[in-house]
């Protein structure tokens, strides 16, 4: 019987993060131009990276979740999910991860992007700073 040992594990699901890091990077740069273009794609991809770690610090795991959120790291502010409503929200146990992104999307007002659009950076995670 084949075995697979959590060292192997680890490296496939590396693998697998590199591969929607890229995609994602992929994505930015032809919908959302002008967000990226002018860093240095290792930089987006770091950004990327940091945000989708953050994001499964939140339950997320649905490919369409680590999407969105990624987006709004770089479309909104790299620390949009410090934003005390989304923060409330991203962080609630009794929220169905697969749920999360759904609610902030529905529940969001004006007011809540323009907040968090202006967040300063340093409220940045420190492993993205």
């Amino acid at each position: 019987m084949l075995k697979i040992r959590d060292a192997q594990m680890h490296a496939l699901a590396a693998a697998r993060d590199e591969s929607r890091v890229s995609a994602i990077v992929d994505r930015l740069y032809l919908e959302h131009p002008g967000h990226v273009v002018g860093q240095e794609r290792s930089l987006v991809r770091r950004r990327v990276a940091s945000a989708l770690r953050r994001a499964r610090g939140f339950g997320l795991h649905d490919d369409r979740d680590l999407l969105a959120f990624a987006f709004l790291c770089i479309v909104i502010s790299d620390v949009f999910d410090t934003h005390p409503p989304f923060q409330r929200l991203l962080a609630d146990p009794t929220v169905p991860a697969g749920e999360k992104m759904t609610r902030l999307f529905q529940s969001a007002t004006d007011a809540d992007w323009q907040a968090a659009a202006a967040l300063p950076p340093d409220h940045m995670p420190r492993e993205t700073r």
